[in-house]
C-alpha cells in the first residue's frame, strides 16, 4: 500500500498539470477509458481460466459504479460548490469513516493499536490540510458542496468494505478490472462534451505522459495493488494507509512545483508516518 500511496501522491501534481489543458470531466473520462481497455486485456491474458459468474460480474460492476462513478462525480460536483479546504478536510476523513463503518456493520474488528493509529493518522492529515493555506469554513453557502463531498467519502468507504466481502470469490486483478470497467460508461458520457471540444493536436507531449501516468499507474497498477491489500489486511487497515498520500503530495509539490511545506504541515507529516508505523506494528 505504500507503493500505492506513492503513486497517488505523485498523481496530484500530474493531474494538476494535465488540468491546464483538459477539463476535469474529460480528463477523468479518458483516464478510466484507457484503464478499462488495458485491464480487460491484462485480465484475459494473465487469468484466462474459469470466467466469472454473471452474478459476480454484476456485483463487481455495481461496486465500480459506487466507488468510481459516484465517487468521482460527487467529488467533482462537490468541489465546485465548496472550498478546496473543506473538500480536503472531508476527503481526509475517509480512513476514519471506513473504519467506523466496518465496525458498525460487523464486517471488521479494530484492535486497540489500529484505533490509535487511525486517530494519530487523522490528526496528522488535519494538520497538513488546515495549514495548507486553503480557505476552510462550513456555512450555508458551502453546504451542498460539503454534503456531496461527504457522499463521495461514504461511496469510497462502502466500496472498500464491499470489495472486502467479495475478495474471496475471485482474484484482485479481476476485482480491479470489473470495478473499473463498471464505473467507466457514465464517466465517459459525462466527460464526452469536454473531449469533443478538445483540440487533440495541440496537446503537448508531456500532457500525454501525464494522461498515461494517471491511467496506467494511478488506476491500473495502483488499483490492483490496493485490491490485493484489501484481501491481505482488510478494508479498514488498507484505508488507513491512505493517510500517507498527503505526505507524498507535499514532497512532490515541493520537488515539482516549488511549494514549501509549513512547520505545522511537517508536524502533521510526522504524525502520519507515526500512524503507519503503529498500523504495521498492530498487524504484526
Amino acid at each position: 500500500m505504500l507503493i500505492v500511496c506513492l503513486i497517488w501522491g505523485v498523481n496530484f501534481s500530474v493531474l494538476k498539470y494535465a488540468l491546464g489543458y483538459i477539463g476535469p470531466y474529460g480528463l477523468t473520462a479518458i483516464r478510466f477509458a484507457i484503464a478499462s481497455v488495458v485491464l480487460w486485456f491484462v485480465a484475459r491474458a494473465l487469468e484466462p481460466g474459469t470466467p466469472l459468474s454473471w452474478g459476480l460480474r454484476l456485483r463487481l460492476a455495481g461496486l465500480g459504479v459506487l466507488g468510481n462513478t459516484a465517487y468521482q462525480l460527487c467529488f467533482m460536483l462537490g468541489l465546485t460548490r465548496t472550498t478546496a479546504g473543506n473538500s480536503s478536510l472531508l476527503i481526509a476523513s475517509t480512513p476514519l469513516v471506513t473504519a467506523l463503518l466496518g465496525v458498525g456493520l460487523g464486517i471488521e474488528k479494530l484492535t486497540r493499536g489500529v484505533r490509535i493509529a487511525v486517530g494519530v493518522g487523522t490528526l496528522g492529515v488535519l494538520l497538513v490540510v488546515l495549514d495548507s493555506g486553503r480557505r476552510t469554513g462550513f456555512s450555508l453557502e458551502t453546504m451542498s458542496g460539503d454534503l456531496l463531498t461527504l457522499v463521495a467519502v461514504l461511496c469510497w468507504s462502502v466500496f472498500t468494505l464491499g470489495v472486502t466481502r467479495v475478495q474471496a470469490r475471485t482474484s484482485p486483478l479481476r476485482v480491479t478490472a470489473w470495478t473499473v470497467i463498471g464505473g467507466t460508461p457514465v464517466l465517459l458520457l459525462v466527460g464526452l462534451p469536454e473531449l469533443m471540444a478538445l483540440d487533440w493536436g495541440s496537446l503537448p507531449l508531456l500532457v500525454w505522459g501525464a494522461i498515461g501516468y494517471a491511467a496506467l499507474f494511478s488506476i491500473v497498477i495502483a488499483y490492483a495493488l490496493w485490491s490485493q491489500s484489501v484481501r491481505a489486511v482488510g478494508g479498514s487497515r488498507t484505508a488507513l494507509f491512505g493517510v500517507t498520500v498527503p505526505v507524498v503530495a507535499l514532497a512532490t509539490a515541493l520537488l515539482l512545483l516549488g511549494e514549501v511545506p509549513t512547520p505545522i504541515q511537517l508536524l502533521g507529516a510526522g504524525l502520519i508516518v507515526t500512524s503507519v508505523v503503529l498500523n504495521v506494528r498492530a498487524h504484526s
